[in-house]
């Protein structure tokens, strides 16, 4: 954050921000695949709402709800928590497809 910014507290703030959203990385991946999967068997649908789900509406619901009642750090947890919420979504809609294609 140093290299880029040279406020102490910005850089604070964006060290911490960082760390936060650093515990949506395995999730994030996991996403992902799942949606590259759905794409290469064929799928339509599920990918298209994984990725709304996850950006476009979990995201940006938690970011207005968390900022409200934690403040700006709020805005940095709800990448972790839409993350999370998407990849529980991501298992369900994947399993019966992976158990059909190991068949």
């Amino acid at each position: 954050m140093g290299s880029f910014i040279s406020d102490a507290e910005t850089v604070r703030y964006g060290q911490h921000f960082l760390k936060i959203i650093c515990l949506a990385c395995p999730t994030t991946a996991v996403n992902f695949m799942c949606i590259t999967v759905f794409q290469a068997i064929g799928k339509k649908v599920q990918p298209l709402f994984q990725s709304l789900l996850r950006k476009g509406s979990l995201d940006i619901v938690f970011m207005l709800l968390l900022n409200k009642s934690m403040g700006v750090s709020g805005v940095a947890w709800a990448t972790p928590f839409a993350d999370w919420i998407a990849f529980v979504i991501s298992a369900v809609l994947i399993v019966p497809d992976l158990k059909r294609l190991n068949r």
